[in-house]
């Protein structure tokens, strides 16, 4: 019988830097109206430590947006040159990043340091333009997303795109899939809805029952079909 070795470092952590956005997300879950306060120095250096300390395999960076805060350069350069080969992986989770192209320059230096595309980022696409944009409540944000993308692979920078499926955008799951497939995206995430925050207020848009077996049907097939796995 083969053995199963279970490494002793946690699998994964995520850290949100800020509740700071420039979108108005209807499925967010932080609240409309909370505030976005800056993070002092004092915990987010509390926090690197913890972080180096647990050797985490991969670190999802987020938010809100976790570009908006103003520490997110200096942590990238704290992990590597205090964890070095036991970098984790770090996923950069933004709706920004065509605004960011300082960090990405940042993390195409720290990869070519490292050997390898230990730092990606993550993006999420919720269909057509029009579809995309009235989800987000951003006017032209879908362009912008593309903008991100052919930026990231300008630098060979490694991302995923995802999709969180409502009722508004059911339809366009294939529409997504082409897209990741298109722009060479390492990961196409399928998140569940969760109607807290603001998303309470559109609980409405949660998929029906049969709709969820519908999502989990699709799923199957494209995995099939693609002879990939979609989480």
């Amino acid at each position: 019988m083969k053995q199963i070795v279970v490494s002793d470092r946690p699998y994964h952590l995520s850290w949100d830097l800020t509740t700071a956005c420039h979108l108005h997300c209807n499925l967010c879950y932080n609240t409309e109206k909370k505030s976005h306060p800056t993070e002092t120095r004092d915990l987010i250096e509390t926090i690197l430590d913890n972080v180096v300390e647990l050797k985490p395999l991969h670190l999802g960076i987020g938010g809100g947006d976790s570009l908006l805060s103003p520490y997110i350069s200096w942590i990238l350069q704290q992990l590597a040159e205090r964890m070095g080969d036991e970098m984790p992986i770090i996923t950069i989770d933004t709706m920004m990043v065509n605004q960011g192209e300082d960090v990405v320059q940042q993390v195409w230096r720290l990869n070519k340091d490292l050997g390898d595309n230990r730092i990606q980022f993550y993006l999420s696409i919720h269909g057509s333009p029009e579809v995309h944009d009235k989800i987000v409540g951003y006017k032209g944000h879908f362009k912008k997303q593309i903008e991100g993308i052919k930026l990231l692979k300008r630098y060979g920078i490694n991302f995923s795109l995802g999709i969180v499926p409502t009722k508004e955008n059911f339809n366009q799951l294939d529409t997504v899939l082409i897209l990741a497939l298109y722009w060479g995206a390492g990961l196409l995430n399928i998140s569940r809805f969760v109607p807290i925050g603001k998303g309470a207020k559109a609980y409405e848009q949660n998929l029906s029952s049969e709709q969820y077996k519908w999502l989990l049907d699709w799923i199957v097939t494209r995995n099939t079909q693609l002879s990939c796995q979609l989480p």
